[in-house]
């Protein structure tokens, strides 16, 4: 198997770890953010927990006009002043969250959440209720413990006014980001501690692996106290074909990150989707990726050996990036959940399926400066993700027109791959050796 045609298939195996990191994050979160939010702990609301106090207050004392059992039998324990709060609240669009007055009724709220028994069976009908409340709901009335009853009453007022209240297991962030963070510490000690830039320099390499590992090599190349020298910044700067791959790689990142930052939130909005259900959502969608990946390497092979070097690197990447623009205009259509994670499947699939070959592209036109162009590629790629979020926010808007933020992400992919598709191979760098010599770092 020649260099070109190893590139891809070593970029398939390159990205596994990621990818599989990627897909079981979303899971592993939903279970941790519950895990640290045991029914030991409080479910009272805290201050600031009504997110929309009128459209919760107008909601609220409809249903007590229709009489509905939830809302009649907390309406009936409550004071007096918190029942003119409602009527305020309800009467005010323009009332802002966190005063005096909705404090007070969020402390009485409490109280009422504490001991009621106000499940209705009949109030509940085609409403998805949180996986814990329907564990909760398993459990006979009068062998429920006081907080078995506060975290059922909880989930359900969250359940009736799902868009109006903070949700009482998102109270688990701060810990779940907490162990994300030392375990992330801890991985990084162990690679420092393990890994070495060359088989040489590893103390657990053997001479007969050593052996074995450079068989064949030049003797220039098994010299690796020799320095490569700087970042080539002007043969980059004049390289058209990277210009190209970059400007794609950043559109890629714009349209891609959709699907880690604002899935869940979509899919919890349009959908009601329960936390746990979310996360398995969001984790099939990104697994799907890591099959892309592995085709992707293939597939950038197979076209090298069939086709050309040019369109084994170019076919990939621009077709990948359409397919992906026409999943995200299909979201725009009144589709299921499940429908929906199809399409966004299909995202994560097409954006790691173009992957190996814009890696390839990068090692085939580098040469020594291999890790100086990867790193140009992957700042445009991590300047699109900085940018995603800020743009997603604008485009959303305050009242969350999804299919804004759609459009952008396929634009975005459009844009990606009609750029790939000038990129050329066989444009490579062209590095000066007045440049290598000015940009070389010194020896120690």
């Amino acid at each position: 198997m020649d260099a070109f045609n190893r590139t891809g298939f070593c970029q398939q195996y390159g990205d596994r770890g990621g990818r599989i990191g990627g897909a079981l994050a979303p899971v592993l979160t939903a279970f941790l953010i519950i895990l640290f939010v045991p029914i030991s702990e409080s479910s009272d609301l805290k201050p600031g927990a009504l997110l929309q106090p009128h459209q919760l207050a107008s909601t609220f004392l409809k249903r007590v006009d229709e009489k509905q059992t939830f809302e009649s039998e907390v309406y009936a324990q409550l004071p007096p002043a918190d029942q003119e709060f409602l009527k305020s609240a309800a009467a005010d669009p323009k009332m802002p969250p966190g005063s005096a007055e909705e404090d007070r009724f969020i402390n009485d709220l409490n109280q009422i959440l504490q001991n009621a028994s106000l499940y209705n069976p009949q109030e509940y009908e085609g409403m998805k209720l949180n996986q814990q409340a329907e564990q909760l709901l398993t459990i006979n009335s009068a062998d429920m413990t006081p907080e078995e009853k506060s975290r059922l009453n909880r989930l359900l007022f969250e359940a009736r006014y799902y868009n109006d209240v903070r949700k009482v297991q998102g109270q688990g962030w701060r810990k779940m980001m907490m162990t994300y963070g030392v375990i992330g510490i801890f991985i990084a000690a162990i690679f420092w501690w393990i890994i070495r830039d060359y088989p040489r320099a590893h103390p657990s390499c053997s001479e007969q692996e050593l052996e074995l590992i450079e068989h064949g090599r030049l003797e220039e190349d098994k010299d690796h106290s020799k320095q490569i020298g700087g970042i080539p910044f002007k043969a980059i700067a004049m390289n058209k074909s990277l210009w190209l791959l970059s400007l794609s790689q950043f559109c890629t990142n714009v349209g891609w990150l959709f699907l880690v930052t604002w899935l869940p939130r979509y899919l919890d909005e349009t959908y009601r989707v329960p936390l746990e259900t979310r996360g398995k959502m969001v984790t099939f969608a990104l697994a799907v990726g890591w099959f892309g990946t592995l085709s992707g390497g293939k597939v950038t092979d197979w076209l090298m050996r069939r086709i050309s070097l040019r369109w084994s690197r170019v076919l990939p990447i621009a077709l990948s990036r359409f397919t992906a623009m026409a999943a995200y205009l299909v979201c725009m259509l009144d589709i299921s959940p499940w429908t929906a994670v199809a399409m966004f499947s299909i995202v994560a699939f097409s954006t790691d399926f173009g992957s190996p070959a814009m890696w390839a592209f990068n090692q085939d036109i580098a040469g020594k400066h291999v890790g100086s162009v990867l790193g140009w590629g992957n700042m445009w790629g991590n300047l699109g993700a900085a940018v995603a979020p800020v743009l997603m926010i604008a485009v959303i808007g305050l009242d969350h027109h999804w299919n804004n933020a759609f459009i952008t992400c396929a634009i975005a992919f459009l844009i990606a791959g009609v750029a790939s598709l000038w990129v050329d191979p066989a444009q490579t760098l062209v590095v000066e050796t007045s440049e290598e010599a000015e940009t070389e770092t010194p020896e120690a």
